[in-house]
């Protein structure tokens, strides 16, 4: 079977903007999020050097990476961004809480975000759970307990209607959070506040793949 060239053709939509993000090496849009007024939220990193984002020039490297999270409005302008230190291993764009991100950075040594200061000199990367308003402000940081074992990550998170956040996440190592042990190589999924704290988890299988649950804030929440 063959098909019409120029109806193909046809059929491709006009671009109505676009964004060129590169450099030398290698550099990436990981996630994005559209809000109630088709504002565009994106998070990504590069490892390239003279990378310029709202008239900053980053200047990464292979071994270094520099992460950000950017905000554009529907006709593609640029409205904000905010880039992260190279000790900053990673910063990923969760989901939106009302129209403003949630943000994961994974972290090694100090640093500090918006005025929020923190170290971790242990094996591994820790991670970080960052709030910022509609225009790139940060409303808090915080280091949830869910994240405090190294190999221990959570994704997707989605909001629910009771103001808690619905997540999937594995864990590398056997970790406890809330006084409740996750074993090793394990796949769950919970709900956990706003702040990060854990109220329920529930496996969903991995190695010797069992069920269980646990009842902590908010009760038993059984799927």
């Amino acid at each position: 079977a063959g098909f019409n060239e120029v109806n193909l053709h046809a059929q491709i939509p006009d671009w109505q903007w676009a964004w060129k993000f590169g450099g030398q090496r290698f550099d990436e849009i990981q996630q994005s999020y559209l809000d109630s007024d088709d504002n565009i939220y994106v998070s990504g990193y590069t490892k390239s050097t003279a990378v310029v984002l709202g008239g900053q020039t980053y200047n990464a490297s292979n071994m270094v990476p520099m992460s950000f999270v950017a905000k554009f409005s529907p006709s593609g302008q640029l409205l904000w961004h905010f880039p992260f230190a190279g000790n900053v291993q990673s910063a990923i764009l969760m989901c939106l809480i009302d129209g403003q991100p949630l943000v994961f950075a994974s972290y090694y040594g100090t640093v500090n975000i918006g005025g929020f200061t923190f170290t971790y000199n242990g094996s591994g990367n820790r991670g970080l759970w960052i709030r910022f308003n509609a225009n790139g402000g940060i409303v808090s940081v915080s280091e949830p307990e869910i994240f405090s074992n190294p190999g221990t990550g959570i994704y997707p998170v989605v909001p629910d209607n009771q103001n808690r956040l619905v997540f999937v996440g594995y864990s590398q190592n056997e970790c406890i959070v809330n006084d409740f042990t996750i074993e090793a190589n394990k796949k769950y999924i919970g709900h956990l506040s706003y702040s990060g704290e854990l109220l329920s988890l529930h496996y969903l299988g991995g190695e010797g793949s069992y069920d269980a649950s646990v009842d902590l804030t908010l009760g038993t929440i059984e799927y």
